[in-house]
């Protein structure tokens, strides 16, 4: 009886943390959105009409948004940043933080951050929401039972809760419950085996909550198309070049972030204000490799696209995405990556097209695969690869071209780090 009470127990705060941890992704997509559509639709279009002064109007308005990010994250210092590394700090090292504190920070910069056209993503603020969310259910039912239960103090499983909270995180951003569930396997550690109960029923309830508020369609409307012996070989080459680049990848930020951490002299705002007017003039000109990578995913799906231009659009994304992320700016850098891998992927099909024609390789065959394996290389987690873009695709048909990329992607990767 006890240890029933106890599972149910479970299944109830996993329920209030996916109700709460939808519910403020579904705003943070709004409100993204929103900034998003702003930008591309009205912001840049009125900087290339030729309007007089726009351009100049335009950065005094990026020096004001840098200023506002700046103040916010002085008020709330854990906002800063992509949203995972503290997410995992809670868990793992168990650093206290103001939960609400840190969801209203995260909700006012984030966005802003992508209105000034920062290659910045919606995924690591999420799992940091569903956190925070997590967190928050487990000290207010600590509350109610004090205030109205009458009892001595209880251990709350305020970890336990924030582990729910993550996996919300990301199933709500992504309509993706599997990819959600896994990742706090894989991520985090000491899982502990009844604390699936309560992970299960998060993930689950944020999912449906964000699909009752936005459709549930593909989010990269792909199916892979594999069945031959040319195919599969195809996707175990793009494993190893996803290892690689991948690597590449994770090296490139850490070393950006530490560079960018020191700020040789210049204060925070300082910084921020030189990249916020940066990131103005690289979306004047190139528009393609801001936000979270919709431009370059509308670039890629063009007939017109070449391997080069792919190339410097990708080697631009690359070295945007590292300014972005490395300089501690409220924002994800998943989506970005994925973008990147996505282009890599395709890039890598253009190439084995020109120089094998007798292959027949449809390029865009490898973009699903290769997003799936610089997710993997990067992050570290093969079957959250895996499983998030079947869940992004809606097609769990793809589920071993993409096995295969991610498996050899992470072999690669660990033998790298090595």
């Amino acid at each position: 009886m006890k240890q029933k009470n106890y599972i149910l127990h479970r299944l109830f705060l996993g329920i209030l943390i996916g109700l709460l941890a939808g519910g403020v992704i579904c705003l943070y997509r709004y409100l993204m959105t929103i900034c998003d559509k702003a930008l591309n639709q009205h912001i840049l279009p009125f900087l290339h009409s030729g309007t007089p002064f726009a351009l100049p109007l335009w950065c005094v308005g990026l020096i004001v948004l840098a200023f506002i990010v700046h103040m916010v994250i002085r008020w709330e210092s854990d906002a800063r940043g992509g949203g995972i590394p503290h997410a995992q700090k809670e868990v793992e090292e168990g650093q206290d933080s103001t939960w609400d504190r840190v969801i209203i920070a995260k909700l006012i910069t984030a966005p802003l951050c992508i209105l000034a056209g920062f290659s910045l993503g919606k995924t690591g603020p999420a799992i940091e929401f569903g956190a925070m969310a997590g967190k928050g259910i487990a000290t207010i039912t600590h509350r109610i039972k004090r205030l109205f239960l009458y009892q001595p103090q209880p251990k709350i499983p305020t970890v336990e809760a924030t582990r729910a909270g993550i996996a919300a995180g990301l199933s709500a951003l992504f309509h993706a419950p599997v990819a959600g569930i896994f990742f706090t396997l894989e991520k985090l550690k000491k899982t502990r085996n009844i604390s699936l109960i309560t992970i299960l029923s998060a993930s689950v309830t944020a999912f449906y909550v964000s699909i009752t508020v936005y459709d549930h369609t593909p989010i990269v409307p792909f199916s892979l198309t594999a069945h031959t012996i040319i195919d599969y070989a195809c996707f175990s080459v793009l494993g190893i070049f996803m290892g690689i680049s991948g690597t590449a990848y994770a090296n490139s930020l850490s070393y950006f972030t530490k560079k960018l951490s020191t700020r040789n002299g210049f204060s925070q705002l300082t910084l921020w204000t030189v990249l916020f007017v940066l990131a103005g003039i690289v979306g004047f000109y190139l528009p393609e490799i801001t936000g979270g990578g919709t431009n370059l995913f509308v670039t890629m799906l063009t007939p017109s696209s070449t391997l080069r231009l792919l190339c410097l659009l990708v080697f631009g994304k690359y070295l945007f995405s590292m300014i972005s992320s490395g300089s501690g700016l409220p924002g994800g850098t998943v989506f970005p990556l994925l973008t990147v891998g996505g282009c890599l992927g395709q890039c890598l099909g253009m190439a084995i097209q020109l120089f094998f024609p007798t292959l027949e390789i449809t390029p865009l065959n490898l973009v699903i695969p290769g997003m799936a394996g610089f997710f993997t290389s990067v992050i570290g987690a093969p079957l959250t690869g895996v499983f998030l873009l079947c869940e992004f695709t809606c097609q769990y048909d793809n589920f071993l071209p993409l096995a295969i990329t991610c498996g050899i992607s992470h072999f690669v990767a660990k033998s790298l780090k090595k």
